[in-house]
């Protein structure tokens, strides 16, 4: 109980402050919002890639090593590393220090989410993204296996793999799809429709059960595929739209729908059949996809201004009025809505 008391914080932090510290960084180094939107598609294309290889490792462990709990027994080895490297190499960021007062806490947050009609819509996008896709998380093993001629032998490492795989593919693609426009913000927004309508088409055939194994496998690629593209698309659209003294809060608040969502469907798990649980995946994105145009309707990425990445002054702030480039040594860091 304690391990998931800690591990609901640390997921917490890790979608929120992580993502606020590389957007302030990003800010203090002036970089344009190509750059940031390369750096977003770049991790999450690492990110497959981890993925990959822990999978891989994980499966050679539970082969080789004689037992499915040894995988479990190396994570503290990586967390400890990988804690190791952040306090060696990482410097704390504490932001804008001209902010108010409650600009990092939850009323401050709320106020500011709440002051732009936009804001909410984007966090309903992304809670209902992430909670069809905790939703699947835990369906994905159930519908192979139910589907497959041989339950018991199923490679779900090997499987896992692969759809971290087109996870990766998905990163590529969205890398291309946002770096080679002007409007980075405003093409991250009309992706996102792409991205929620593929989704919806992977999940669809899951819904009857005669459906083969080969195409509810394709069709789970391809909602990986949405997935590994969204990811980087979301995270711009935060840093374009959030500036730095609200930014850890409201993404903190954004990911409170998820959690609330999966809570309840789990709790019903094994009570509703596997097709209304799909069923219901899609109506999240459908709902999402939803937003996703009230979103857009509301100017979601239309003060995107074409930006030159050999001119920072350039560079819009986070109610898309200009400014000037200042001198690296000014105290007041400048907010940045990329």
């Amino acid at each position: 109980m304690l391990g998931r008391v800690l591990g609901g914080i640390a997921t917490s932090l890790l979608f929120s402050t992580f993502e606020s510290w590389c957007v302030t960084e990003a800010s203090r180094s002036k970089l344009p919002s190509k750059c940031l939107a390369s750096l977003f598609t770049t991790a999450s294309f690492l990110n497959g890639l981890t993925a990959i290889g822990a999978s891989l490792i994980g499966h050679g462990l539970v082969v080789y090593a004689g037992g499915v709990l040894t995988p479990f027994n190396i994570v503290p080895f990586v967390l400890i590393t990988c804690s190791y490297v952040m306090y060696a190499n990482w410097s704390e960021n504490y932001g804008d220090g001209a902010a108010e007062d409650d600009a990092g806490s939850l009323q401050g947050g709320l106020t500011f989410m709440f002051s732009k009609p936009k804001l909410p819509l984007l966090g309903l996008i992304g809670s209902l993204f992430d909670a069809a896709l905790y939703i699947f998380i835990f369906l994905w093993t159930l519908s192979l296996e139910r589907r497959s001629a041989d339950p018991t032998h199923i490679p779900y490492g090997l499987a896992f793999a692969l759809f971290m795989g087109w996870c990766m593919i998905g990163a590529l693609a969205c890398q291309m799809a946002l770096c080679n426009g002007q409007r980075v913000a405003l093409n991250a927004a009309r992706l996102l429709l792409v991205l929620l309508t593929l989704a919806c088409v992977g999940l669809v055939p899951c819904i009857d059960a005669t459906t083969s194994y080969a195409t509810v496998f394709n069709g789970f690629c391809l909602l990986e595929f949405a997935f590994g593209a969204y990811s980087p698309a979301i995270a711009l659209l935060r840093a374009y739209h959030l500036d730095d003294s609200h930014r850890t809060a409201v993404t903190a608040i954004f990911r409170t729908p998820t959690n609330l969502s999966v809570c309840l469907i789990l709790f019903y798990a094994g009570r509703i059949p596997e097709s209304m649980e799909i069923q219901l995946c899609i109506c999240l994105l459908v709902v999402a996809l939803c937003a996703n145009v009230a979103f857009l309707s509301f100017g979601g990425g239309e003060k995107d201004e074409p930006l030159d990445a050999g001119d920072p002054s350039e560079y819009p702030k986070a109610n898309g009025d200009h400014v000037k480039a200042r001198h690296p040594s000014t105290e007041s860091k400048r907010s940045m809505d990329v």
